[in-house]
């Protein structure tokens, strides 16, 4: 087994913990207790993954650490925005503009409105439609991406309004355009 570093979010973003996962072998500075926790740790290792992601959804809040920037499509399968690789996780138009970021499992708009929530790869309006989706969880085939803008400055955040409950979730498609729906996030000077 590789070391491994794993990030896990802490629940309302006030940080991160850290877990190197290693082989006892590459460690000769540990103790008996140190030592059966790291071996508990390695052999479990896809379990305890498993759990957190169970627990907390694997949108954002028990990761591996990954430097890729992932699209996001509207329900017709092209691409419309992205989501930086950022600490920000910024989510940019396709052409370069700022619109919104995520926080924990919400999508606010850089003016501060709560705009909806991304949950397992799906963006959710605040009526709980699906309105915006991932490669993975894209209902059909999602076209081929074309070359990306070059990136806007990052807007400085407006304070976030209070986000609502969380709608049921529904499996039905929402009316409104996935990119008109992210440029309500939009801050216009």
């Amino acid at each position: 087994m590789k070391p491994t570093l794993l990030i896990f979010k802490l629940i309302g973003g006030y940080g991160y913990l850290f877990f190197l996962v290693m082989p006892l072998a590459q460690r000769s500075d540990v103790t008996l207790p140190q030592a059966d926790l790291l071996l508990t740790i390695t052999q479990n290792y896809d379990k305890i993954k498993k759990f957190g992601e169970g627990v907390f959804g694997q949108h954002s809040c028990f990761q591996e650490l990954s430097n890729m920037e992932k699209t996001l499509y509207n329900a017709e399968g092209e691409p419309v925005a992205y989501i930086s690789d950022g600490l920000t996780k910024a989510i940019y138009l396709w052409d370069g503009h700022p619109v919104a970021y995520l926080w924990d499992y919400h999508v606010y708009g850089f003016n501060g409105r709560h705009l909806g929530w991304f949950i397992d790869g799906i963006v959710y309006d605040p009526d709980g439609k699906r309105i915006g989706f991932t490669s993975t969880s894209c209902p059909v085939p999602v076209h081929k991406e074309t070359g990306k803008a070059k990136k806007y400055p990052l807007d400085k955040p407006g304070p976030r309004y209070e986000a609502p409950p969380l709608p049921e979730l529904s499996f039905n498609p929402s009316a409104e355009d996935f990119e008109e729906f992210l440029k309500m996030g939009q801050v216009f000077l």
